[in-house]
């Protein structure tokens, strides 16, 4: 975050990682009491200039110091005009760029549910299914094959329903670039809004089987720091960072729910026969989820998980962040390393979804992405929260610190107890290791590696890069 003004400099050239305190609030008063007197009217040069700014936004550096932006006539898309004024002055460069941390997209959801599977939604609010052929509630209980069966599954309440136009009656995949097809009968959730509340639980309850899933132990700096983001939740002493964290965890459980294919794991079937004619599908063998009902599953993982989780943590990221205090950095840093993995863990699910899913758009069936414009929207949004996080960081390298040393006074600010400065002096020492592997993903432009978004964390002189 930002560098105090009496910052040292280490012998690597890399300023110390400090930020400012919190400035005194000025006083704005004349000397004998009286407030100034009000602002004249603007010019309608000043209106418009301000108008433009309104729309278009102002840089990150001249909102977070609530000072004018002033646009370049020359080049308005360009560095403002009160950045240039102060570049040379500090000891980095941080490109000026107009983002807004509320505009950063963190799932990969579009508006609605698939219509490959039903038309009845066409947006992400519950609306409950009116029209049911029977009255018998049925109970199927659904896994994704994460933890292992009994571990992170959930029940759900089904009823038959009466088929509308545009309601899908068989599920659809590709083997080997063919589309396949198996019929399903036609079963929804009884009771979506109820459901909902099940779905926040369940997300909130198996964070840590989902980590253990999904995250490999023999990847040190991957493993130790979900380790270190779980733990830190429970453990931090301010209640708003065990909240950002905690929200950001079941997020990212959220969006890996999302990602995966769910199947019927009950003796409860609903009447159906298992997958067991494509030898070589992916979903071979399994009882597969009715299309309606899956489009309801992803309605509701959408509206009750996801949009809400990503609500509060943009909230809470830009709170902390604008707050500028420097015990909340690596709070900050935790979050940012979750949901900088979640982009890349997405990308890996687009891709995957493209080679073996059918779509009803005209795109290029060898296309790279199942839906390449969400795809640029989650890049866009991993952009915005790295420029936030570099300027958060202007001018200082917390992973070139010796966090061994236990007087150097450059990092007591932080907070931090043994356990986490141990973590830190460990991360920094497989990001230096990591360095030249680091450089490759990202000149070679692997979206979908695990580290492509994550390795961006640690640059030095970080500029956005466009990807798809």
């Amino acid at each position: 975050m930002r560098p105090s003004n009496h910052a040292r400099v280490t012998e690597n050239n890399s300023q110390t990682f400090a930020l400012k305190r919190p400035r005194q609030r000025r006083n704005h008063s004349s000397g004998d009491g009286r407030r100034p007197g009000r602002r004249g009217p603007l010019t309608e040069e000043q209106r418009l200039e301000t108008s433009l700014t309104r729309r278009q936004g102002a840089c990150i550096r001249c909102q977070w110091q609530a000072i004018k932006c002033e646009r370049d006539p020359l080049d308005p898309d360009g560095c403002c005009l009160t950045c240039r004024k102060v570049y040379g002055q500090t000891m980095t460069r941080l490109p000026c760029l107009r983002y807004k941390i509320n505009d950063a997209q963190l799932v990969d959801k579009d508006t609605h549910p698939k219509y490959i599977w039903s038309r009845r939604w066409d947006s992400m609010k519950i609306v409950e299914i009116e029209e049911w052929r029977s009255s018998e509630i049925k109970s199927i209980v659904v896994t994704q094959d994460v933890g292992g069966i009994g571990n992170a599954t959930y029940e759900l309440q089904v009823r038959e329903f009466v088929p509308v136009e545009g309601d899908s009656l068989f599920r659809g995949w590709k083997t080997n670039g063919i589309e396949k097809k198996h019929a399903c009968t036609p079963y929804a959730i009884a009771n979506m809004a109820q459901t909902g509340l099940q779905f926040m639980a369940f997300a909130d309850k198996h964070i840590g089987t989902f980590i253990k899933f999904y995250i490999n132990k023999n990847d040190k700096l991957m493993w130790n720091t979900y380790y270190m983001a779980y733990k830190y939740s429970q453990s931090v002493p301010r209640k708003e960072e065990r909240d950002l964290l905690r929200n950001a965890l079941k997020l990212w459980v959220g969006s890996r729910m999302e990602s995966r294919r769910e199947r019927i794991c009950s003796s409860e079937v609903l009447g159906m026969e298992p997958q067991n004619w494509d030898l070589e599908g992916d979903n071979y063998g399994a009882y597969l989820i009715p299309p309606v009902l899956q489009a309801q599953i992803e309605l509701l993982t959408t509206a009750c998980v996801l949009l809400p989780m990503k609500r509060e943590v943009l909230k809470g990221l830009q709170k902390l962040m604008k707050a500028n205090q420097t015990k909340s950095w690596f709070t900050i840093y935790l979050c940012m390393f979750l949901l900088m993995h979640s982009c890349a863990l997405l990308t890996q699910a687009e891709n995957l979804r493209a080679r073996r899913e059918p779509r009803i758009s005209d795109l290029h069936p060898q296309a790279r992405y199942y839906n390449p414009g969400l795809v640029e929207e989650l890049h866009t949004g991993a952009n915005i929260l790295l420029a936030h996080f570099h300027y958060c960081n202007k001018g200082s390298h917390p992973f070139a610190l010796d966090w061994r040393t236990a007087d150097n006074s450059s990092i007591a600010f932080a907070e931090l107890g043994r356990e986490e400065k141990s973590y830190m002096q460990e991360a920094t020492d497989e990001v230096k290791r990591r360095a030249h592997w680091f450089k490759e993903i990202k000149e070679m432009k692997k979206f979908e590696d695990d580290y492509y978004f994550l390795s961006q964390l640690y640059e030095y002189n970080w500029t956005p890069v466009h990807t798809v």
